[in-house]
């Protein structure tokens, strides 16, 4: 749903296999999504770990594209 909309967004690294950051951020908000039944919308654009040593990640312009995409993915499994 989010390459629809930005074909140009790196979930995969370079072997076309492997996560981004950013894929990774993906996967778990989807699968918070389902496990938690709560709107990831909701999530703010940057996300501080609680837990130290962690990176805080910053989703920016991205942050209601990748939102509105896993909504939209978890909506047409469901």
């Amino acid at each position: 749903h989010a390459w629809a909309e930005d074909p140009g967004l790196r979930f995969y690294g370079s072997d076309g296999f492997h996560p981004t950051q950013l894929g990774s951020v993906v996967a778990a908000l989807t699968i918070f999504r389902v496990v938690f039944n709560e709107d990831v919308s909701d999530l703010p654009r940057r996300l501080v770990p609680t837990t130290l040593g962690l990176p805080t990640l910053d989703l920016g312009d991205n942050a209601d594209l990748i939102y509105r995409a896993v909504e939209e993915a978890v909506a047409e499994a469901g």
